[in-house]
């Protein structure tokens, strides 16, 4: 300590600037990428490297977000409307792929709609390493769910294009390849 009058100043660490706080922030997945993630076989994803990401780092805490459907009565509601009637939603990557759960539940909702106190899981960030689109493994368009590459990198484009973005596959982007630690359940009480 350093006593700058009446005032004590910590001293700074030796060995460089003080850690940095654990950023908590949402990560959206298919139902197919969920289901690979509950069973332990997504370990990696690709995600734009700018924008909510762009400053992700190691023990960053990611919730998961996934599609999900309400009853059918909560249909003309928003979810945070439905939650404040007691709305408790059905997973996608859960439900049975036949269908046989449509006479009782509405319609499908994307992963970014999930609310916070929905979400039933979460991943460590255990390593981030900026990479190229095209550096994307068939391992890893497998654990999002998709049979190929192709397939994933159709996808991107197809989504990327909907929110107006150009950092298609064709030009090859720098991207983000996060390694993921998963926690089948919420941790703590900040989540």
């Amino acid at each position: 300590m350093t006593v700058l009058g009446t005032i004590e100043v910590p001293e700074c660490p030796r060995n460089g600037p003080p850690p940095r706080a654990r950023r908590i922030l949402p990560l959206s997945l298919s139902a197919e990428a969920a289901y690979n993630f509950a069973e332990d076989r997504l370990h990696s994803i690709l995600r734009p490297a700018n924008g909510v990401y762009a400053d992700l780092a190691e023990q960053d805490l990611l919730w998961i977000r996934e599609p999900f459907r309400l009853p059918r009565r909560f249909d003309h509601l928003s979810p945070t409307a439905a939650e404040r009637m007691g709305a408790v939603p059905a997973f996608v990557a859960d439900l049975d792929p036949r269908g046989q759960y449509s006479a009782t539940l509405g319609r499908k909702w994307p992963a970014r709609n999930l609310l916070r106190c929905w979400h039933r899981q979460h991943a460590i960030v255990m390593g981030v390493k900026r990479v190229r689109l095209q550096d994307l493994t068939e391992e890893e368009a497998r654990g999002e769910g998709f049979v190929t590459r192709g397939a994933w990198a159709a996808t991107w484009d197809k989504q990327r294009k909907s929110f107006g973005y150009r950092d298609l596959w064709k030009s090859n982007p720098v991207v983000l390849r996060i390694w993921l630690l998963p926690q089948w359940s919420p941790i703590g009480k900040e989540s």
